[in-house]
């Protein structure tokens, strides 16, 4: 077959495709945001439970329950947020490292809140709740440089 030889197909600009959302994330980036997404919605079960139960704030399970889950409500909100902004918004790493680290300290005074207020609730004064947000902090940096590291090994191999 003879090739194309129309001579306006040399001036026309190649039609830009458009990529689907998805496309942006490899299948193992999918996998993690569906999988923070099934323990969110865990979290927030919990808080639910630990809120229908009848349980006073001298209740060891009681406070148990509320502080892991209120862990795990921030966590999972933290990674979240993280996997979307650095993956498919930002280009620029020192952007998406400043705005990572807004959402850290967002997420954890709301967590923060979120545990007084179900302590003050039941009557319960919170004395060592500053510990939760500093150690999802500590436990999020970590994952995110993990994130980060990840992203620049797929950089090197696409080049």
């Amino acid at each position: 077959m003879l090739p194309n030889l129309d001579p306006e197909a040399a001036t026309k600009k190649p039609r830009k495709v458009r990529k689907k959302p998805l496309a942006y994330f490899a299948p193992i980036d999918i996998l993690f945001l569906l999988l923070n997404a099934a323990a969110f919605v865990f979290a927030i079960l919990g808080v639910i439970f630990a809120y229908t139960r009848n349980a006073k704030a001298d209740d060891n399970y009681f406070r148990a329950i509320v502080s892991l889950d209120v862990v795990g409500l921030a966590c999972t909100l933290t990674v979240i947020i993280l996997d979307v902004i650095y993956l498919s918004c930002c280009q620029d790493r020192r952007t998406a490292i400043l705005i990572a680290l807004l959402c850290l300290l967002f997420v954890a005074f709301l967590m923060f809140a979120i545990g007084a207020g179900l302590y003050y609730r039941d009557g319960y004064v919170p004395r060592g709740d500053w510990i939760i947000p500093v150690c999802t902090l500590a436990i999020f940096s970590v994952i995110y440089q993990v994130v980060c590291y990840i992203q620049e090994v797929r950089g090197l191999k696409d080049e």
